[in-house]
């Protein structure tokens, strides 16, 4: 079983989160190590996403916000999201490939995530 993680986007990167501080009725934040500073630092993210516990066919780790290529008759690109209290793959007309990602993850890759998309005609 994998470990809990999260990645949380900030200032237009993806930075690996060490701790979430969640502060009583205020903004959660999370510590973070930032290149340019020789320590962590707590800052409040664009986004916080989860790690799913599943690897695509490349071993490249699955994590809520990624863009995933579904492999059927070609393929099929959904994006990973958090519902109905589980993990999910959703294409953009709604359809919903959740048996692919947890039966089936040789048939998946992950391709990007939706804040480093540079070609957003792949969502639409």
């Amino acid at each position: 079983m994998e470990k809990l993680k999260f990645r949380a986007w900030y200032e237009g990167r993806m930075y690996e989160v060490y701790q979430i501080h969640l502060h009583f009725k205020e903004t959660p934040m999370v510590n973070i190590s930032l290149p340019r500073f020789p320590f962590s630092q707590d800052v409040i993210p664009e986004a916080i996403m989860q790690f799913t516990g599943l690897k695509d066919k490349n071993g490249k780790e699955i994590y809520e916000s990624d863009i995933v290529a579904v492999e059927n008759e070609g393929d099929v690109l959904t994006i990973c999201k958090y519902e109905g209290g589980g993990f999910t793959l959703e294409d953009n007309a709604g359809g919903h490939w959740s048996r692919q990602l947890w039966h089936q993850p040789e048939r998946l890759e992950v391709i990007g995530n939706v804040y480093e998309n540079e070609n957003p005609e792949l969502l639409s």
